[in-house]
């Protein structure tokens, strides 16, 4: 993202009109992409990430309820991947996974049979994601839809806490406990945990 470019290379936050972002005209930054003016907006470009997950949510309330319903009956798991262009797939899995070479995209989620939680492994992948440039990794099933989003940059410090909740939720010995740790959950920076009911 092209914010987000801007404030990890030159140490400035950007503003957005979420058109374009801004650069205050106090830097001495020329860049040559249409989507960036210089001057100053009303939104920090940190609410780029945050109206990402708003649609995201909307598109995953209306799309994927169908096949959280499907894995819910039959223990296959679905995917849905929202390329870099916006367009998006479905993918079907096998009972209790679904995974793939995950091509550039923006968001994924998967259906779960049971909690809409992240396990170990989902956290694991959601790490490599982050990496690559997803804003948004979430799980769902037909009662709630559990995300880790960005809201900027993909910082060392978020990294190591989400590192940490993968030993964490590996050890966990029950649901209570399970609960408790994502109940406990804290970024540094920029990653963010939220669950929304369906």
């Amino acid at each position: 993202m092209i914010g987000e470019n801007l404030h990890e290379e030159y140490s400035i936050v950007p503003t957005t009109d979420l058109t374009y972002i801004y650069i205050d005209r106090e830097y001495e930054i020329d860049i040559n992409d249409d989507l960036v003016k210089k001057g100053k907006s009303v939104y920090e470009y940190f609410a780029i990430y945050d109206e990402i997950l708003r649609i995201y949510m909307d598109l995953l309330r209306n799309l994927m309820l169908n096949y959280a319903s499907r894995t819910i009956n039959s223990d296959v798991e679905f995917m849905n991947i929202v390329l870099s262009d916006g367009s998006y797939i479905i993918l079907e899995g096998d009972e209790r996974k679904v995974s793939i070479p995950f091509p550039k995209g923006i968001a994924t989620t998967h259906t779960h049979p049971g909690i809409c939680l992240f396990s170990h492994k989902d956290l694991e992948t959601a790490d490599h994601l982050f990496s690559i440039g997803y804003a948004v990794v979430s799980v769902m099933n037909t009662t709630c839809i559990s995300s880790l989003y960005r809201r900027g940059v993909y910082t060392l410090d978020d990294k190591l806490v989400l590192k940490n909740l993968v030993n964490k939720v590996k050890k966990a010995k029950n649901l209570e406990e399970l609960m408790s740790i994502y109940r406990n959950l804290t970024f540094p920076n920029y990653l963010k945990f939220v669950t929304y009911s369906i």
